[in-house]
């Protein structure tokens, strides 16, 4: 009797499945009302509860199993066959948590995607940051556009052909280029043998050369 009353119980858990489908509808319909870090914690959230719910179900299954080989034959084969009924419908829960389980990974997937592209990660400071920083702190502003020299390091027309020549086609000269890849460009010009002597007067400042 006692197994029976919680099988009883399982029958009305079950019928959450319906109701998780009901809720998976919902969710698509008012996600706008969401903003992208809430989907995303809305679903890591959803995958914990379906991961759960699949390991719950999957000992309710094996309890049921058990029981069913402890069923001798005078209990007669109408409760062999209710138990077996529940196992089947405990069964099919399983299947539909792990579909939902599958569709809450696709979208957070999908979602995190988003996240990357609007937030990208800030490229990482140059090697020599504190010997352009002090080097940009006597030469002129990084939007600075008074010919010949151009943006914080005041790179004239042939530096930064020779080491932004992809920067300068796209965004047109250093004033216009984020002081990074400013700084990532004079990295180029350090690398290739020149070091910090395109700027000889204010590298000397900084103690550099």
């Amino acid at each position: 009797m006692k197994l029976l009353f919680a099988l009883s119980i399982v029958v009305a858990v079950i019928g959450g499945g319906v109701a998780t489908s009901t809720a998976q509808a919902h969710f698509l319909h008012h996600k706008k009302n969401l903003t992208l870090s809430e989907r995303i914690d809305y679903f890591n959230h959803s995958i914990d509860h379906e991961k759960n719910s699949i390991i719950w179900f999957r000992k309710v299954r094996a309890n049921v199993w058990h029981s069913l080989s402890r069923v001798t034959y005078g209990e007669g084969e109408s409760n062999r066959a209710e138990r077996l009924g529940f196992a089947h419908r405990v069964y099919r829960e399983i299947q539909f948590h792990k579909q939902a389980l599958r569709w809450h990974k696709e979208l957070l997937a999908r979602y995190k995607q988003k996240w990357v592209k609007l937030h990208p990660p800030p490229p990482p400071a140059p090697s020599h940051y504190s010997a352009w920083m002090c080097i940009h702190s006597y030469e002129g502003s990084w939007t600075d556009s008074g010919a010949p020299y151009y943006g914080g390091l005041q790179m004239d027309m042939e530096f930064q052909q020779t080491y932004g020549s992809e920067l300068l086609r796209t965004k047109g000269t250093a004033n216009n280029w984020t002081p990074a890849e400013q700084m990532a460009v004079a990295e180029k010009a350090y690398a290739s043998g020149r070091g910090f002597y395109p700027w000889p007067n204010t590298a000397r400042y900084c103690g550099l050369i």
